[in-house]
């Protein structure tokens, strides 16, 4: 029997350049970052310059910061 394999939580690997920035991610199945920085519309213009149409975008918290949606 195989073991259950545990859901994939985080979208990046914990990485400290990109706490308190949008990141801009190929896809959800491919996780290269193409893109970081403080403004989401710069963010997916840069990604969209560098070929990626959709890109996945999100806000990497700073530690301990709280977000409301």
């Amino acid at each position: 029997m195989k073991a259950a394999r545990k859901p994939e939580v985080a979208a990046v690997l914990p990485d400290d350049r990109y706490l308190g920035k949008f990141v801009a991610l190929r896809s959800f199945a491919d996780k290269t970052v193409i893109a970081a920085g403080s403004n989401a519309g710069r963010v997916v213009a840069a990604a969209r310059r560098k070929g990626v149409a959709s890109p996945v975008v999100f806000f990497v918290p700073k530690e301990d910061m709280v977000c409301l949606y």
